[in-house]
């Protein structure tokens, strides 16, 4: 009895190839936006060709006996997470293309069901893809640091939840020092909540008075001394988790931020 075979055809290179003229197409306004369905479009039915090809082998490999029974088992679990989120990242731009631009909550990574679009503030990567992690530092250096939330909260938003943990472990804080972004409302709110009334937050558009007084900017600099401890913090590996999943993320973090602490203490011993 002969064996059937399946067939997964490689669409890698014409797919580069319409991915290589949507390219070309951005930057021209809204005049572009037909000819970006339309290669998006052939993209996803290429796409749509791929999984049905996939869900055969898929079929293929749960008829496997024997000695590879236990190795096909993997391949299954792996090979029908990788097609589910290939079908919904499909049937969202199925949306897409009927006219639907805005998508709540849409699957971003295929690897990674929680990661979220990410406002970075740099002009050349505006849009990142993963979580917002939270680091505060100590003048001991010792780090906190965490992701509270999925998605891409605002920074003034995560400012309270960032002192309450400090003072749960043990630290008396008595000012803040931050980057305008933390300068809003929500910012404002919590360090009235916590009693905080000297802190070194620039404001957003024109600077008031005491940020150009000598004292005020002498302290800003300070400040300035925590993008040196994200640097560091992001080359021990806070730059990329290898856990997936939100709680992944937050493991991923968590060890990170422990082990330097670990690192710290006995620096300083």
């Amino acid at each position: 009895m002969g064996r059937s075979l399946v067939r997964v055809r490689d669409r890698r290179r014409s797919v580069a190839k319409r991915i290589r003229a949507i390219s070309g197409q951005r930057g021209r306004g809204r005049e572009s936006l037909p000819a970006i369905d339309r290669l998006t479009g052939e993209i996803a039915q290429r796409a749509k060709r791929t999984v049905r090809e996939g869900r055969a082998l898929l079929q293929k490999l749960r008829r496997v006996r024997g000695r590879k029974r236990e190795a096909a088992k993997v391949l299954v679990r792996r090979l029908e997470q990788e097609l589910t989120a290939a079908e919904q990242i499909l049937a969202q731009t199925d949306q897409r293309l009927s006219g639907q631009r805005s998508i709540p909550n849409r699957r971003v990574s295929l690897v990674d069901p929680d990661a979220r679009p990410v406002h970075r503030g740099s002009p050349g990567r505006a849009i990142g893809f993963g979580y917002k992690a939270r680091i505060a530092d100590t003048p001991e250096g010792f780090v906190i640091a965490d992701i509270p939330e999925g998605g891409g909260p605002s920074d003034g938003s995560l400012l309270d939840g960032a002192i309450e943990k400090a003072r749960r472990a043990g630290i008396n804080v008595k000012t803040v020092y931050a980057d305008r972004g933390f300068a809003t409302k929500a910012g404002d709110a919590a360090l009235s909540r916590h009693g905080i009334d000297d802190a070194v937050i620039p404001r957003q558009g024109r600077a008031s008075p005491r940020q150009q007084t000598r004292s005020w900017r002498r302290r800003y600099r300070f400040r300035n001394g925590l993008e040196g401890r994200i640097s560091q913090m992001k080359r021990k590996g806070l730059r990329r988790t290898r856990l997936r999943g939100l709680t992944g993320a937050q493991t991923w973090v968590g060890g990170i931020t422990f082990s330097h602490n670990l690192q710290r203490l006995a620096l300083l011993s």
